[in-house]
């Protein structure tokens, strides 16, 4: 009996602990009085004599398993029952960009605004493009090329690229008075023709030579006519008339135009035979204007042998009337004086001692020296065979050397009077310490 009593105090005991596991949230409320309920155990005198039935066990309810979905960049991972599981993942952003704001990879979401363009100027072969992306706005400036000029071909003035060639000069042609000059730039080449006279005309220009007098005859024999025809930058020129049968040589031992001589002459020109042919004196007077009267003797040479050279000599011939002609005034110290010369001191310079002589004769002179002294200091080691031209002044040098002479302050010395073509006898112009 006890063994059934027990028996059935066990069924109970399971079967209350069954109803407690299926309804948890049973409070001692929702059950009214049932916390006070009480099972009462049958005593062995009050349990009614029942069939013993075999035991049986009521099945468990199963255990909750948790089912995340994914996390998000604001959202952890959510069970359907609400429970969550770690943190949100945040926003992963790429960079934002010249037309995009910055973007989430994961769920598009935006930040801030794009940034914009940053273009770069445009240039003349390219519009103005971005720096970030390479977008281009616009198109190329082009080429704003500056006029070709001689020198430079056509350039861009904003990226100085260049096209085409330079011009080159245009060059008018050169003139008796101007050098060739380029039409475009005005930069000149060379030089002026200068003027190219024949008969007191110009051949190129027609320009008329205000210095030019009709040829004047000069001298004649019966081998030559000599004309005067002009003074120019090369010298004295002469036109010449040959009669012979043979070509003659002219030579020059002296000149003087208005009454200024010099023998510092380069001249050794041809004529043929029964021709009239144009012969230059070169050589240089200073300060003579235009010409006037010319003085000079000019040597008149067969080399042949057919006759006998000899001097055409002539004297203050006036070439132009219209030139009032004075002789010129010599401020120089005089140091010596006779009928036929006057003999002033000018200067000692590097060359040796300069002497202006004025030939008072209507031939030829030949100054040479035997001696000359400075402050009493003497040398004949002197070069000096010089000619003045009848009725002219001009410079002789005897050249010597003092050494280093601070102040000339007198002179002396001896000097030869010659006429070669033996009009008076030679003579010597002495003079000792005169104050210059």
């Amino acid at each position: 009996m006890k063994k059934v009593m027990s028996l059935l105090l066990a069924v109970m005991m399971v079967i209350s602990l069954s109803a407690c596991a299926g309804n948890e949230t049973a409070t001692d409320t929702d059950t009214g009085s049932s916390a006070t309920q009480s099972q009462s155990v049958p005593t062995e005198s009050s349990k009614p004599t029942t069939t013993t039935k075999p035991e049986t066990t009521k099945p468990s309810t199963p255990t909750h398993t948790h089912s995340y979905s994914g996390a998000t960049c604001t959202a952890p991972a959510k069970c359907s029952c609400g429970e969550t599981s770690g943190s949100a993942l945040g926003h992963s952003y790429s960079n934002a960009t010249c037309t995009e704001a910055k973007k989430c990879t994961r769920c598009g979401a935006t930040n801030g605004s794009a940034l914009g363009h940053s273009y770069s100027n445009a240039t003349c072969t390219e519009a103005k493009k971005c720096t970030r992306c390479g977008a281009t706005n616009g198109s190329a400036l082009d080429h704003s090329y500056s006029n070709a000029t001689c020198t430079e071909a056509k350039k861009c003035s904003r990226c100085g690229v260049t096209s085409g060639s330079a011009l080159g000069h245009s060059y008018s042609n050169a003139t008796c008075t101007e050098a060739k000059k380029c039409s475009r730039c005005g930069v000149t080449s060379g030089s002026a023709l200068g003027h190219s006279y024949s008969n007191g005309v110009c051949s190129r220009c027609g320009r008329k030579d205000n210095n030019y007098v009709k040829p004047v005859l000069v001298y004649q024999d019966s081998r030559v006519k000599i004309y005067y025809k002009q003074y120019t930058n090369n010298g004295v020129v002469f036109e010449v008339e040959n009669l012979t049968n043979v070509t003659i040589t002219i030579q020059a031992d002296t000149i003087a135009l208005n009454y200024r001589s010099t023998d510092n002459i380069t001249m050794s020109d041809d004529v043929s035979p029964y021709s009239i042919g144009d012969v230059v004196a070169r050589c240089s007077i200073s300060n003579v204007g235009n010409i006037g009267v010319i003085s000079g003797q000019l040597r008149i040479i067969d080399f042949n042998g057919s006759f006998r050279s000899y001097d055409a000599k002539f004297v203050n011939v006036v070439v132009n009337s219209s030139v009032n002609v004075k002789k010129p005034t010599v401020s120089k110290p005089l140091v010596y004086s006779d009928s036929k010369v006057k003999i002033y001191y000018k200067e000692m310079n590097a060359s040796g001692v300069v002497f202006t002589v004025e030939n008072l004769t209507d031939v030829v002179i030949t100054i040479q020296a035997d001696s000359v002294s400075i402050n009493r200091r003497s040398t004949d080691n002197i070069t000096m065979s010089d000619d003045v031209s009848p009725h002219s002044t001009g410079d002789v040098v005897a050249r010597c050397s003092f050494g280093s002479v601070p102040t000339v302050e007198l002179v002396g010395g001896q000097l030869r009077i010659i006429d070669f073509n033996g009009s008076f006898r030679s003579y010597d112009a002495t003079f000792y310490n005169v104050a210059v």
